[in-house]
């Protein structure tokens, strides 16, 4: 009788669950989803995440958007579209632009400057009798340094780095381009939480 009751007690509690499709290991931006690199676990209904997959199928071939972490739950944000591509153009969202800037390591903030770090953009301008500094554009988004995307491997590969590649508006892409023409560009680095101009 005690060991039915315990079998009716556990079975009361069972969490109703369903399919979900997660990393199974760490995937960087712009890699193309292999089966290797997903599988599918069951979730809890009542934790449920919007925007997720049930099926390996639906996210084959498809280009993640950010770095995925190794069990993380993947979502329509994170995975892009059929035919986006693979490498940078994925994390690049709809309206927006990625520049590339020349730099050197002074530039850069002497290699502080990693994907996903923000930063101004000043052009420093030399005329026939002073010298002026402006800002371009301010807190934008570091996508890639050199041809490296990931922040962890972007670190290590800080030195020798001679181009940082911003996600900017269209107009300020002008303005940068404009910018780098006239003067000599230089980043500044600001706090993530720092959200003034």
């Amino acid at each position: 009788a005690v060991h039915r009751a315990i079998e009716r007690r556990g079975a009361g509690t069972q969490t109703a669950t369903e399919p979900v499709v997660v990393a199974a290991r760490p995937v960087p931006l712009g890699a193309a989803l292999t089966r290797d690199d997903v599988k599918t676990i069951a979730w809890p209904k009542d934790a449920a995440i919007d925007g997720t997959f049930s099926s390996v199928e639906e996210v084959l071939g498809h280009a993640v958007r950010a770095t995925v972490s190794i069990n993380e739950p993947l979502t329509r944000e994170k995975v892009a579209p059929a035919g986006t591509g693979t490498g940078l153009p994925p994390a690049i969202p709809a309206g927006m632009r990625a520049i590339s800037v020349k730099v050197d390591e002074v530039v850069s903030v002497a290699g502080f400057a990693v994907p996903g770090s923000r930063v101004d953009v000043l052009v420093a301008l030399r005329g026939a009798h002073e010298s002026i500094a402006r800002a371009v554009t301010s807190n934008v988004q570091v996508l890639a340094v050199g041809t490296r995307n990931d922040a962890q491997e972007a670190r290590d590969y800080r030195s020798g780095a001679t181009v940082v590649t911003l996600l900017v508006t269209p107009e300020d892409a002008e303005r940068i381009s404009l910018a780098s023409m006239q003067g000599s560009i230089t980043l500044t680095l600001r706090n993530p939480l720092d959200d003034g101009a």
